[in-house]
């Protein structure tokens, strides 16, 4: 599998998730929706067994590994079609994840990649290396990336919510969850809150809608396609629409492998230069 860039230096995108697995995602009101009624108990309640589904949720996707393959199309009324394919390698360990990614295609972007880094009880960091003036440029998770995504619904920052089970109701013969999540009092973000609809069956979410401070609707996920790879149940295609911006983001999963192993180094500064100047 991905032979043309196996382990050579040409990798990099940070996130993996961005569209595989760490994405947030929410409750949406669609036709296909029944009410089941919503979950009781009081404010304690709710929150321990909100907490216990994320938990669930994070435990079966930290795989120590993953490199992927994947697709982002973007369209709107106004702009042309932009296809981009990132290659995604993801490290997870107790201390915390770093995930690198880089532009495949188009050609022209080749040299466009970037390396994030995740620490318990710290903000992220995403770094990028600047070839113009040769110096690395830090930014952190409300930072808009491609199509208008912020870096944090890339890496799915779930430690900076507070999550409550709020209801249960069932999504096209499955059962689901929906988790309301809170952003915490001394976090500051452009999210301020999100509503995920999380399945029974496999505890993955299933849609999302992201909130700002005002509570209007930023951002609505829809994952169109589950497959379950070398025994870890994962999303394989993700639907976006951007209420900002006005645009669409189909994401499609290529490929994708958790039993690599992914040599440290591939996580470095160095490694990141070698990438953006190849």
């Amino acid at each position: 599998m991905y032979q043309r860039h196996r382990y050579q230096p040409r990798l990099s995108f940070p996130a993996g998730f961005i569209l595989l697995s760490c994405l947030l995602t929410l409750l949406s009101s669609c036709a296909k929706t029944s009410d089941e009624g919503s979950f009781g108990g009081n404010d304690a309640q709710q929150l321990q067994r909100g907490s216990e589904i994320v938990a669930e949720y994070r435990k079966r996707d930290s795989a120590p590994n993953r490199h992927a393959l994947v697709r982002m199309t973007i369209t709107s009324q106004d702009q042309p079609e932009k296809v981009y394919e990132f290659e995604i390698w993801r490290k997870h360990s107790p201390e915390g994840t770093m995930t690198l990614l880089q532009v495949i295609k188009p050609e022209s972007e080749k040299n466009v990649a970037s390396l994030s880094t995740e620490r318990k009880g710290e903000k992220s960091v995403t770094v990028t290396y600047n070839r113009a003036n040769n110096e690395f440029e830090e930014f952190g998770a409300d930072r808009q990336v491609f199509g208008g995504l912020t870096v944090q619904e890339m890496l799915g920052e779930w430690d900076r919510y507070e999550s409550r089970l709020v209801g249960e109701q069932t999504l096209d013969g499955v059962k689901m969850y929906q988790v309301a999540n809170t952003l915490k009092p001394k976090e500051i973000s452009t999210i301020k809150r999100f509503v995920a609809l999380f399945r029974s069956d496999n505890t993955l979410p299933s849609e999302a809608h992201l909130f700002d401070s005002q509570d209007k609707e930023i951002r609505t996920y829809r994952i169109k396609e589950y497959r379950t790879i070398e025994g870890h149940p994962t999303f394989w295609r993700i639907e976006i629409e951007n209420h900002v911006r006005r645009n669409k983001l189909d994401l499609e999963v290529l490929n994708q492998s958790f039993n690599e192993r992914l040599d440290e180094k591939l996580f470095t500064r160095e490694n990141l230069k070698r990438l953006a100047t190849a």
